[in-house]
């Protein structure tokens, strides 16, 4: 699993375990996890419940009423050796300390503070939340930990779908044009090509083969909270792909290692050996959150709408589909399951679908009337 998936589901996460997490997994219902979707979208705060068990609220509560403590021998009658367990686990944590030959006290107040899980949360991201807890749910079912994934039957929230943002061919030519000159020309027409951030950034230069004229992602290169920008695996087997790129990307890429074999001669021995195409003069690799800024700012400077740089995808798989390339193609270019290629991308295909239709019944969709 990448680093940054695995701290997503943790963040996902975090919120059900800490108001979850004292129940038993086979006690776990499906009202428990309704009432956590309730909360997380009210904007009413929760209080977390005590995660050391019904052993040890049983102790806690039998030292509580017990101003000056309680001996060994007492606790031992009263709740047995399950409690005597308990008891030794609060005193490890600090829970109930030992005051004399024998005798304990609990030293927690009466009413704890625990964490809260706040509210007003989006729909997405208590969508996100169901997820990861349904497929780990799954995951419990296959093991035999529980009899049935109780998170399906939470009914979840709609969530209100944002029409992602392109360029128009002609934005993306405009910006093509402005970049050409630009250090990093290359990496540029590889973003207009469809290819994601970190697997620019990760792309060496034994990657591209000039000669079969193809650019293979092999790596990528991401930032990991708490770890800075990490080198690993694309995001997925899928991403995993070899490209025919065009003439021009290929003329690029040529000029490109032309010019760092310039810097690098210039530097001598100082210049770093990465063997990464995207460099910056010194030869060290580029950041992510500078490789973004930069296209940003180029955007600006070009005139056209200042989209995310992933949005660039958008536009390449819009321009690829609305071209006539079938959707499995577009999404083996993109590195994508072509079901979600169709599903993010499925109105451009739908109006070429449309037109299509209409050709069979002699109809222009440009006129929208019968040919006559």
């Amino acid at each position: 699993m990448r680093p940054n998936t695995l701290t997503g589901y943790r963040h996902s996460l975090k919120p059900v375990i800490e108001a979850l997490g004292g129940i038993g997994l086979q006690h776990l219902r499906t009202a428990d996890i309704d009432a956590l979707v309730t909360v997380r979208l009210s904007g009413t705060p929760i209080t977390q419940r005590d995660k050391r068990g019904r052993r040890a609220a049983e102790v806690l509560t039998f030292l509580r009423e017990r101003a000056e403590g309680a001996q060994y021998n007492e606790i031992l009658a009263a709740l047995g050796e399950p409690g005597i367990k308990s008891l030794d686990r609060l005193v490890a944590s600090g829970g109930v300390v030992r005051i004399g030959r024998g005798r304990y006290v609990a030293v927690e107040p009466s009413d704890p503070q625990r964490p809260r899980v706040p509210g007003s949360v989006s729909p997405r991201t208590v969508v996100t939340m169901l997820v990861v807890l349904s497929s780990a749910l799954d995951d419990a079912m296959r093991e035999g930990l529980v009899s049935r994934n109780v998170a399906r039957m939470v009914k979840r929230p709609t969530v209100e779908h944002h029409e992602m943002r392109s360029w128009t061919p002609e934005q993306a030519s405009q910006f093509r044009h402005h970049v050409r000159d630009d250090r990093l020309n290359a990496c540029w027409l590889l973003t207009l090509a469809g290819l994601r951030r970190s697997e620019i950034l990760g792309l060496r230069w034994s990657d591209v083969d000039f000669d079969a004229g193809t650019v293979s992602v092999a790596q990528g290169r991401v930032v990991v909270e708490g770890r800075g920008t990490v080198t690993g695996d694309p995001k997925s087997k899928r991403s995993r792909r070899a490209l025919p790129m065009p003439v021009d990307v290929l003329m690029a890429l040529r000029t490109f290692r032309l010019r760092q074999a310039q810097e690098r001669l210039a530097i001598g021995s100082q210049y770093p050996d990465t063997g990464l195409v995207a460099v910056n003069a010194a030869g060290s690799p580029i950041r992510p959150e500078t490789y973004s800024s930069q296209f940003a700012q180029h955007a600006k400077d070009a005139g056209v709408p200042v989209i995310r740089l992933h949005d660039v995808r958008h536009t390449a798989a819009t321009m690829l589909l609305d071209g006539g390339t079938t959707p499995s193609a577009t999404a083996k270019w993109l590195g994508h399951d072509p079901a979600i290629t169709l599903r993010v991308y499925g109105h451009v295909y739908d109006d070429a679908l449309a037109a299509a239709g209409d050709a069979l019944m002699g109809r222009s969709r440009i006129t929208g009337e019968q040919k006559r």
